[in-house]
């Protein structure tokens, strides 16, 4: 992946403003006019607007979050006035949610309002929430965002088997504190957090410990087997990416790491032996490709080979023990594009399908191979979209020649295939 995060620091337009604000756009436009939101209006262009970010932080500290004029001796002494009447209306307001809370159904859902994690069950009925001391990124968890990685699951954890949410915490300061993954309580209460990642070194030598949590997995890998918790995290700035194992109660029992992003997990039984493999999809940055690694659960741990001299070579992590490593050849519209990437992964008994973009951004422009249990290519498919960007290309002189059928055999020639003989 990228060496650096990119960070747009002009906002241009409502839906970006919402964004970073954690709102929605009706009621950042509601701010402006009501408590001095600064933007502002582009000349020459009608109803176009933009912002700046550290602007609109500087506003949210000063305006947004700042104590009420009321919060004074004359007001609080006003308030004691007032207090029995209080105390006998929220006695009433406890006795009722006291009742209403034992016929609400397990948290089955949950959104965010700014630092804000809140959850529901089945019928949107609030059960608890959670505040945190930062500000949520609203981007990870928008539903029309770039990303479909899970952010929150629920189901049955620990020896209580009570309903558990599991959270991916991911704050607007990320960039200095990482993101978690975080276990809540049917009721509300923290009751384990994983931070990801760990001082690691390369040739280049160590990096950092902030780590974002790409996706994450919960299942039984074998039948009546204890449930485990699947965990791949990605390094803010450069290419470390781990995958952790997890126990029910979030204790670390194996990781596996990676040079190059690792953002797509699944789990599946795929060669039918009663054992689910782990399947992870993504980039590897040494070998400038996109790739999938296959793993098997009894065995993880060690760091991806990088070819000989690759100063990415992850160190003091011993040998990966892949089960199978896949490497996808880049087709001709991506050779001066520093890799192509896994856009999109699925996995089922006897099929694995793989979507690979080769457009930078586009992601319409993908070839998708697709293979049997025992990783054997049985397909390619190369999208009409990347056909059509082939000849604009040729056309303009960039590629040396047009699209044709030779393109979906050069790709099965170049397709690598580690670690495996006949079969898994």
């Amino acid at each position: 992946m990228p060496d650096t995060l990119q960070n747009n620091k002009i906002l241009s337009s409502w839906k970006q403003i919402a964004d970073f604000l954690g709102v929605s756009e009706r009621t950042a436009q509601h701010w402006e006019q009501e408590k001095g939101l600064p933007v502002r209006r582009v000349s020459g262009a009608k109803g176009r607007i933009s912002a700046d970010a550290a602007e609109l932080e500087r506003w949210i500290q000063t305006k947004l979050h700042k104590v009420p004029w009321y919060s004074n001796v004359k007001y609080l002494r006003y308030c004691v006035g007032l207090s029995m009447a209080l105390l006998i209306l929220v006695t009433s307001i406890l006795i009722g949610k006291y009742f209403a809370v034992n016929h609400l159904g397990p948290p089955a859902r949950c959104h965010i309002d700014i630092d804000t994690l809140i959850v529901s069950d089945q019928n949107g009925r609030e059960i608890w929430r959670k505040r945190f001391e930062d500000r949520l990124f609203a981007g990870a968890y928008s539903e029309t965002g770039t990303t479909d990685y899970r952010k929150a699951w629920f189901g049955k954890l620990g020896p209580d088997r009570s309903v558990s949410t599991l959270f991916v915490y991911y704050p607007v300061s990320r960039e200095t504190q990482g993101t978690a993954l975080i276990c809540f309580s049917q009721t509300g209460n923290e009751v384990w957090r994983f931070v990801p990642g760990k001082v690691v070194s390369d040739f280049k030598g160590a990096h950092s410990p902030f780590y974002v949590v790409s996706d994450f997995h919960v299942t039984s890998l074998q039948p009546g087997g204890p449930v485990r918790i699947l965990v791949t995290s990605h390094h803010l700035f450069e290419h470390p990416n781990q995958l952790a194992v997890l126990d029910e109660r979030g204790k670390t029992l194996a990781e596996y790491w990676h040079s190059g992003y690792l953002t797509h997990l699944d789990v599946e039984d795929i060669n039918g032996d009663g054992i689910k493999e782990i399947l992870l999809g993504g980039i590897n940055n040494g070998f400038g490709s996109a790739t999938l690694v296959v793993l098997d659960p009894r065995k993880v741990g060690g760091a991806s080979a990088q070819a000989r001299g690759d100063p990415r070579q992850l160190r003091g992590l011993g040998a990966g023990t892949e089960k199978a490593v896949i490497f996808f050849p880049r087709a001709c519209i991506s050779q001066g594009l520093q890799y192509n990437r896994m856009f999109r992964m699925d996995a089922a008994r006897s099929l694995v399908k793989a979507e690979v973009a080769e457009s930078e951004d586009d992601t319409r422009a993908t070839v998708i191979y697709t293979f049997d249990g025992n990783l054997s290519l049985q397909n390619v498919t190369i999208s009409d979209h990347l056909k059509n960007i082939h000849n604009l290309m040729s056309a303009k002189g960039e590629i040396d020649h047009p699209f044709s059928d030779a393109e979906e055999d050069n790709l099965r020639k170049r397709l690598r295939i580690l670690g495996i003989g006949k079969g898994l």
